[in-house]
């Protein structure tokens, strides 16, 4: 290699790291020119009125549920995924603990009562330990709306809170099943009287009223769902799912009606009663039903008067006739219908709210990029590091850091992380080329040395 190549191969390392701070120095300040414009406009508005306290629980507690429902949108996935997990578990011991209390009870109204009496707990568990469900995940549809989240982030968070709660009441199925109808696998349904004094069951009992009995065999004959027959549940269920989250996403809002925790139980406690008394359909907690029937495929349960068996087309037509139209009915009904209404009432200020949890978003963002400009520009310029490949190491790895902490930030920011992430990477291999070519052309001039000698 000559003396020629090596001076052009220093011109062009120069010349990217000239280009490399300028286009992270042109981008910074497109968006802090950006960023000004929005952050002075969003200063005209006045906030004062937020600070007063408002004359209305509805108005007072449905800001704070948007705020919230914000927050949770942009949950980072392991949170959201940990926080579903723990929902639907505790909704499997609400179940469960109902199922234990149906035994026995073969008047409708009385097992409406105790059904209602007892599943508060589970969102009780939820409020005060902690968890997260899909049902009220839904709200955060109208944060999207306004801006104030991405939709990637609430659909995403939404899916990670709705896989964590099926894990949750799959593993509380799990274990239930494990605990009380595995020891007696063969047994349990064998004896002849009053299946429902048995937890198996009451389960069957349940799984054939929402799933209306499709695909299950019935004194060994298998029911078959007409097309008809199936739309009109189907439609059932949706409208169900649309009620159902009405009432548990209101929950929500009673939790910052009040600071008194006695109150917020009694809130909670009459909220859920109305709901499951009223049986309507919750994709979570009808989740659990649809584990305990695939747990179950197989078994048969003698009613006295004849059997019933779950097989795995019953399965099959549950998930598709009830959990599909519940979550649906879910998403509807607690994600557009309840907030959009009270946004018709109370808009003005949640919309003030929303406009000041932007100006402090953008104000946030403009102080970031100004601090990882002078950083870079520092790591670049005045790094006592001498050592060129391992000055573009660190370049690497900040801008990597960088990058991993803009994921909880909108996709209009992550550019900047990401520019830098693949500046410091063509640097890097460019100060890697340099380097061998450098290798390269000691070993010529120490072979050229001695070949004179």
């Amino acid at each position: 290699m000559s003396n020629k190549d090596h001076v052009e191969i220093n011109e062009q390392r120069d010349k990217f790291k000239k280009n490399h701070r300028d286009i992270i120095s042109w981008n910074s300040k497109q968006k802090i020119k950006i960023l000004d414009k929005r952050i002075e406009d969003l200063k005209q508005y006045d906030y004062s009125s937020l600070n007063e306290k408002s004359h209305s629980f509805g108005e007072e507690a449905f800001t704070n549920v948007f705020i919230v429902a914000s927050e949770k949108a942009l949950s980072r996935p392991m949170k959201a995924l940990i926080g579903g997990f723990l929902g639907g578990f505790f909704v499997a011991i609400g179940y469960i603990a109902c199922i234990y209390a149906l035994r026995g009870i073969t008047n409708s109204g009385i097992k409406s009562i105790i059904f209602g009496a007892v599943f508060p707990i589970a969102i009780l568990l939820i409020t005060f330990i902690g968890g997260g469900l899909f049902t009220s995940n839904a709200i955060g549809f109208l944060p999207v709306s306004l801006g104030n989240v991405p939709a990637g982030s609430y659909m995403r968070s939404l899916f990670l809170v709705l896989i964590g709660n099926f894990l949750g009441t799959f593993v509380g199925a799990s274990i239930i099943f494990i605990a009380e109808l595995l020891p007696s696998y063969e047994t349990y349904f064998s004896s002849v009287g009053s299946y429902t004094d048995t937890y198996g069951g009451v389960v069957i009992n349940l799984f054939a009223h929402k799933a209306a009995e499709f695909g299950m065999m019935v004194d060994g004959n298998m029911v078959n769902a007409t097309p008809m027959v199936f739309f009109k549940i189907f439609m059932s269920n949706l409208a169900s799912g649309i009620f159902c989250n009405i009432l548990v996403a209101a929950t929500l809002w009673f939790t910052f009606a009040t600071k008194n925790a006695a109150a917020v139980i009694l809130l909670l406690c009459i909220d859920i009663f109305a709901f499951a008394i009223s049986g309507f359909a919750h994709v979570v907690a009808n989740g659990f039903i649809f584990f305990m029937g695939m747990l179950m495929s197989g078994m048969t349960v003698n009613t006295g008067t004849g059997t019933l068996e779950i097989t795995s087309l019953a399965v099959f037509y549950f998930l598709i006739a009830n959990l599909l139209p519940a979550m649906i009915g879910n998403l509807f009904g607690g994600g557009v219908m309840l907030p959009f209404m009270a946004y018709g009432m109370y808009g003005r200020r949640v919309r003030l709210t929303s406009k000041k949890m932007k100006l402090e978003f953008y104000v946030s963002i403009r102080e970031e990029i100004i601090k990882h400009e002078e950083y870079y520009k520092e790591l670049t310029d005045s790094s006592k590091e001498k050592d060129p490949v391992k000055l573009a190491k660190m370049q690497i790895e900040k801008a990597k850091t960088d990058f991993k902490e803009s994921k909880d930030l909108s996709k209009s920011w992550k550019t900047s992380a990401v520019q830098h992430l693949r500046a410091s990477r063509a640097e890097y291999k460019l100060v890697i080329k340099q380097s061998r070519q450098d290798k390269k052309y000691i070993k010529i001039e120490k072979k050229s040395k001695s070949n004179k000698k």
